[in-house]
């Protein structure tokens, strides 16, 4: 990362504010704000947290669910613990994993978040591509996996030109 960009994270208010409620990424602090205005989250929810590395959008929906609810994380990168979120480490892309997460599941999600990214590869047709597929696989599953009513949740990131 440039000197610059480490400079510009500094001002940037969402970062400020999820560094001083001890959040581990500024996109917590955006999923709160969401959660606010839409109401997403209910206590006693299953909530499936896709793409959850490093863990802020699972520590905003651990406090929402409260102790009755469930928080199932999966990430192909390593996460540190979170108090009462259930982490499965696997590439969300293998069916493999998604069988996993289907039986670790139990019962239909009463939502589904998706974060998930590819990693860049420099050439923005490609970036945009393969996140977009992985958006269509978290909708793939969330159809299955969401009870009727449930909520479904993906950020894309955009490619500026």
């Amino acid at each position: 990362m440039g000197k610059a960009w480490v400079k510009s994270r500094r001002h940037d208010r969402f970062y400020r504010a999820a560094k001083r409620q001890q959040y581990r990424s500024r996109a917590a602090i955006k999923l709160s704000q969401i959660d606010l205005r839409y109401g997403l989250f209910r206590d006693g929810d299953v909530v499936v947290d896709l793409g959850a590395a490093p863990g802020g959008w699972s520590q905003i929906v651990r406090e929402r669910v409260g102790r009755a609810g469930r928080v199932i994380a999966v990430d192909i990168a390593p996460m540190a613990p979170i108090e009462g979120v259930e982490f499965l480490r696997g590439d969300f892309a293998d069916p493999r994993i998604r069988s996993e997460l289907f039986e670790h599941l139990r019962k239909p999600a009463d939502v589904v978040l998706s974060d998930m990214a590819p990693k860049l590869s420099g050439n923005r047709a490609v970036d945009v591509a393969r996140g977009l597929d992985l958006a269509d696989t978290a909708l793939s599953f969330a159809i299955r996996a969401l009870r009727p009513g449930g909520a479904f949740l993906v950020k894309v990131f955009q490619v500026r030109a």
